[in-house]
């Protein structure tokens, strides 16, 4: 039998049950974002529970339960935030860089992009695990739109429409690029015992 590494979690495709009106309700849901994501930073996915959740956001059980039927529909929701959050900002940062040289803007978009996984790993690994299990790959792809948007633009002015040009680097395109990768499981190191 496996352990809570093997459980697959309950997809429920549910939706928040309620969205905030007012200040005070809006606020309430954002710290149960946030606590989702500083919890998915110490945990994996399969360790969370609702319980934990709406303890780290200092809500009760109940209030977190007014919005979001179950632990996953809270997770994709946060999950989702981040994303858009995570894209906007490399846009951003991005941005200034428009104008370089397309190598230039290739390497800052490389540091970008890979900067903050380098500094958070173990918080990556448990995101795109979370990810994956519950089947947000796409939903997270399509929240790339800025990055698109900005490709287009350095393709557009640094290569000056010619088509030939245009279907070279096409390729490279965010639009194409595969989801997420599946996060590598760290290989134990065998000890050769040597006598």
């Amino acid at each position: 039998m496996g352990g809570p590494e093997d459980r697959e979690p309950r997809t429920s495709g549910s939706e928040m049950r309620k969205r905030p009106r007012q200040e005070r309700s809006r606020a309430t849901v954002h710290s149960m974002l946030e606590a989702a994501i500083v919890l998915l930073e110490e945990h994996p996915l399969t360790d969370l529970s609702t319980t934990m959740l709406a303890g780290r956001a200092g809500v009760g059980i109940g209030t977190l339960y007014q919005y979001f039927p179950d632990r996953d529909t809270l997770l994709r929701e946060a999950i989702l935030a981040e994303a858009e959050r995570g894209y906007g900002a490399m846009h951003e940062a991005l941005l200034p860089h428009v104008d370089a040289g397309l190598l230039l803007f290739l390497r800052e978009a490389a540091r970008t992009i890979l900067a903050p996984i380098l500094r958070r790993r173990q918080y990556y690994r448990h995101l795109f695990g979370a990810i994956r299990l519950l089947h947000l790959q796409e939903e997270v792809a399509a929240r790339r739109v800025h990055l698109r948007r900005l490709w287009r633009e350095v393709l557009r002015r640094r290569l000056g429409g010619r088509p030939e040009a245009l279907e070279t680097w096409s390729r490279l395109s965010p639009r194409r690029w595969p989801p997420l990768p599946s996060w590598p499981r760290p290989r134990l190191r065998r000890t050769s015992s040597s006598s």
